[in-house]
């Protein structure tokens, strides 16, 4: 009697295409064979709150984040945490802290789509450079869009088709005009409806800058109010279909009501993860100081009555200056509320 038993199927040397592709039934298998039980493994607890498919896409997105990473990466539960909800359609908010590895909650959703378009919202230029190069890192096409992009036919062309999985943008190129002019990504928004339904999500790095930046604070008209506008481009985007991803290691009580409201996120099904910062004086920084700090206003003694530009140059120069009872010096500060640009 042949008493032979069939064999489970081999995963090793799986592509990331193979694991797009593979069946549901054979992903936990895949996921068994291939993901470490070392200290990098996510407890098997992990899983208990998902439903059968959440863990699917859950332990899918490992498998593509292992490959990629040629067999180093496991996500950490933050991390999957925040990209299962936003591939499932949820809201969410990262309160993590510099250093923890936020930008893997965005780099995952965009291995697991495929054929769609991320659109990351960053403030900064120099920030865009080093996500262009973190996220090709790992395998996933990626451009950067501001003022500084080139009017090249060609590059556009393959930015409307879908050729980048990944679009890195200023938030004033989503907005209808800037500087007077029509840009050329709204525009893109506005005439080919083919390309808004390519767009999976939106995730806005630095998510803080939308209460810091976006909106009329203390008397002083926004710094950049195409943060404040975020809300209507999800809008125009269709806001039942595209989920908002908020990520920043600055998100206290205020900021956060601020930003939840102008995203014009779904209170109901929003997921908020949070790690404790060791940016000790982050949030306080930027709550009482932007104004001093971006616009050059005066505060009513200290730091703040040196006013902006002063301020800026002393941070420039390196001088230490010491808040009282404190051992954080201005330049800390502006690092600390994310505030170089």
């Amino acid at each position: 009697m042949d008493t032979d038993l069939p064999l489970e199927p081999d995963f090793a040397g799986l592509t990331t295409e193979e694991a797009r592709k593979l069946k549901d039934e054979d992903v936990g298998k895949a996921y068994a064979q291939l993901i470490p039980t070392d200290d990098r493994a996510l407890p098997a607890s992990f899983w208990d709150p998902y439903s059968p498919r959440e863990k699917v896409i859950g332990q899918r997105c490992c498998l593509l984040l292992w490959i990629v990473s040629q067999y180093t990466v496991v996500p950490h539960s933050f991390q999957l945490q925040a990209a299962i909800a936003m591939i499932t359609g949820r809201d969410v908010i990262v309160d993590v802290g510099t250093g923890y590895g936020k930008t893997f909650c965005m780099v995952i959703p965009a291995l697991y789509f495929t054929g769609r378009i991320l659109l990351v919202v960053s403030p900064l230029k120099r920030l865009q450079v080093l996500q262009v190069l973190l996220f090709e890192k790992y395998g996933i096409g990626c451009t950067s869009i501001n003022e500084d992009t080139p009017n090249d036919h060609a590059l556009w062309a393959r930015i409307e088709s879908g050729h980048f999985p990944v679009l890195i943008v200023q938030p004033e190129h989503l907005s209808s005009l800037y500087k007077g002019h029509r840009t050329r990504l709204s525009k893109i928004m506005d005439e080919n409806p083919g390309f808004l339904k390519k767009i999976s999500g939106i995730c806005i790095d630095e998510a803080h800058f939308v209460f810091t930046a976006g909106l009329d604070l203390y008397g002083v008209p926004a710094f950049r109010p195409a943060f404040g506008r975020l809300g209507s481009v999800r809008v125009r985007l269709g806001k039942s279909r595209i989920p908002v991803q908020a990520l920043s290691g600055t998100f206290p009580p205020h900021i956060k009501e601020a930003i939840i409201s102008t995203l014009v996120m779904n209170k109901n099904t929003l997921l908020e993860v949070t790690l404790s910062s060791t940016k000790e004086f982050g949030p306080w920084v930027v709550a009482c100081f932007q104004a001093t700090l971006y616009r050059g206003c005066r505060g009513g003694g200290g730091v703040g009555a040196l006013g902006g530009p002063a301020l800026a140059k002393l941070a420039a120069s390196g001088t230490p200056f010491i808040l009282p009872g404190t051992k954080v010096t201005l330049p800390s500060l502006f690092l600390a509320g994310g505030m170089v640009k």
